[in-house]
């Protein structure tokens, strides 16, 4: 059952839902309005961001501040944020991430990959697999020191980048983790319709639109478009977190069964009440942050299997962490309702 808190986000987001249709006919403007409604979902202060050019694209980097954080410093998450492949930026995304980051005591490398519809499939593809290849090349990680991570469209933009570096002979990465992932841009799913009334974010119609921008031409059943189709076999570790609100919901469910076909390790965790990426709210939500916990357990566990971790007795970032999700309750609820009340009141201007 989902926490008091959530239900009450759930209320907000619906409203703030529903002011934001006035911007689906101005792309540029909800991008921007996007950016600033998740930038008030503030980072850790014990994490660091620094921009880093690309030629085509550009990322930011989510480095721990201090060495008692950075626990693996041998190791990077890359991640690509979500966003229907036509809004959302590292900026968007930097409260998740720097959430991710410190509890993983891992850096973060958070693209800005190329937007539809002004550049539609394959350029957010090929920015990711551009990032892996230079994290290898350039910035000398092994492929077992590389974990990719995505929310929605960027999750499936994950599964779309190991399907494609398989394809080209590249070595998968030591692991992926997912949060509510966009797998199919065919809409097959049955949640798509039975979900509608449920889920309090995403609206069907619109998501069907970026869809088309993104695939444009191609058949959107191609598994580089559509990773649900794809061929698993010889691909990494994997974890997909979603909700039962959600539309994408069958889009993670269906996941097992095609996976498995091809042996790998994948696993779906289902949060009872959730809505798509919940993960966001990890200021306010119990959820939240106990589902950034797993992930980062997760994480953790495939560096430990591999055995290729800093064996070093680095004292974990538990601590900080603890002391900072430990605030005084009543701040934490004045905090959460004074964020919703100053979204909602700039959506309704």
């Amino acid at each position: 059952m989902a926490s008091i808190q959530a239900n009450i986000a759930k209320y907000f987001i619906r409203q703030l839902r529903t002011r934001s249709l006035r911007y689906l006919n101005n792309l540029p403007l909800l991008r921007v309005e996007q950016d600033k409604a998740l930038s008030r979902i503030r980072p850790p202060k014990n994490v660091n961001f620094s921009a880093q050019p690309f030629p085509k694209f550009s990322a930011e980097w989510a480095i721990p501040a201090t060495a008692f954080g950075h626990k693996h410093p041998g190791k990077v998450i890359l991640y690509m944020h979500g966003g229907g492949y036509a809004v959302g930026s590292a900026l968007s995304h930097r409260g998740l991430v720097g959430k991710i980051v410190a509890e993983t005591g891992i850096k973060a490398l958070s693209l800005d990959y190329r937007l539809a519809p002004e550049h539609p499939f394959p350029a957010a593809l090929e920015d990711s697999v551009y990032a892996y290849v230079w994290l290898l090349e350039k910035e000398a990680y092994n492929p077992k020191d590389i974990i990719l991570m995505g929310d929605s469209a960027g999750g499936g933009l994950t599964l779309s980048t190991i399907l494609k570096l398989k394809e080209i002979g590249i070595p998968q990465p030591l692991a992926v983790g997912l949060f509510s992932p966009w797998t199919d841009l065919t809409f097959s799913g049955d949640s798509i319709e039975t979900h509608k009334e449920r889920d309090p974010l995403l609206l069907t119609e619109p998501a069907k639109q970026w869809a088309r921008w993104y695939h444009n031409d191609i058949n959107p059943s191609h598994p580089h478009l559509s990773p649900l189709f794809g061929d698993y076999s010889d691909t990494c570790p994997i974890l997909i977190q979603v909700g039962t609100e959600e539309i994408l919901l069958s889009d993670s469910l269906r996941m097992i069964s095609n996976a498995k076909k091809y042996d790998v390790d994948i696993k779906v965790d289902i949060w009872e009440g959730m809505l798509h990426v919940f993960q966001f709210g990890w200021p306010y939500l119990p959820e939240a942050r106990e589902a950034i916990l797993k992930m980062a357990d997760f994480i953790e566990a495939q560096i430990t299997s591999d055995k290729v971790f800093n064996t070093n007795k680095i004292k974990p970032i538990e601590a900080l962490s603890k002391t900072e999700n430990a605030e005084n309750p009543y701040n934490s609820w004045l905090r959460f309702g004074n964020d919703m009340l100053k979204s909602f009141w700039d959506y309704k201007k």
